[in-house]
């Protein structure tokens, strides 16, 4: 072999690397393109016999499973999750016309739920714990957790935005805003704990709210997803490429060694 055909084949080589490369992206956007398409949303039925008395905040574990909360209007506060394999549903609190405003999960994945205006129920080993801001009412609220998992929560009573806090014996509440007429509002915790809300209202009465009930149907508790991305997808644009680029340089070495045989 001379040098020039070291430096020849040598070239090649790189070339080929390069195209195995450039090749194996695009067949990944293909096929990931085609299994995105392919897939469908997995809807599951929950509760089939369940008035609904308010919808069903979601939260997501560490185990990427749902769980739900909602309010049966017959039976009083539900909550189901996902063990994998099936839903377990268990009852919170009895009682009609019940509501359920938030729902968020702890590092242990142990619920906690806002519910009834100002009731806070969570999940600890021992069974469900229930503790309520006492003196207040709430039109609405939302709950958040902060770093060792006390409970904060920020709610409007008569158009008013407040904020309360679980000391770990007690709730320390403070006004926020007392200059518009506050429909509801929502509530974040930054890496210090340090709330940080979001509210909407008018500073006119202009908006009028109709509520038309009561309600006597029967309304199921649905659950719906899209499957996880399917894995093989680069395993499957990797071996495509690598048969397609061997078959392209063993058929250009075949072709040089003809040459060099005539």
């Amino acid at each position: 072999m001379t040098l020039h055909d070291f430096k020849e084949k040598r070239k090649m080589r790189v070339y080929i690397l390069i195209a195995f490369f450039i090749f194996t992206l695009f067949l990944t956007f293909c096929f990931t393109g085609l299994a995105y398409d392919a897939q469908t949303w997995n809807v599951q039925t929950i509760d089939t016999n369940t008035r609904v008395a308010s919808y069903g905040p979601i939260a997501v574990d560490s185990n990427n499973y749902p769980h739900i909360a909602y309010a049966n209007k017959d039976f009083g506060i539900m909550y189901s999750s996902w063990n994998g394999s099936a839903w377990n549903t268990q009852k919170v609190i009895e009682g009609k016309g019940r509501t359920v405003t938030s729902l968020v999960l702890d590092a242990d994945n142990n619920p906690h739920i806002l519910h009834d205006g100002l009731t806070y129920t969570v999940w600890k080993e021992s069974g469900w714990t229930t503790r309520t801001v006492y003196g207040e009412t709430a039109d609405s609220g939302t709950l958040a957790l902060d770093s060792s998992g006390n409970p904060h929560i920020a709610y409007t009573t008569d158009k008013v935005v407040k904020y309360a806090r679980w000391t770990g014996s007690e709730w320390n509440i403070q006004n926020v805003n007392s200059t518009v007429n506050v429909q509801s509002c929502y509530l974040t915790l930054d890496s210090n704990n340090n709330p940080h809300m979001s509210f909407h209202g008018v500073v006119q009465d202009s908006e009028a709210v109709m509520l038309v009930g009561p309600y006597s149907y029967v309304s199921p508790v649905m659950y719906a997803t899209i499957p996880e991305f399917p894995s093989w997808t680069p395993l499957l644009s990797t071996l495509v490429a690598v048969a397609t680029v061997s078959m392209i340089y063993r058929r250009r070495l075949h072709n040089q060694n003809q040459r060099g045989e005539k």
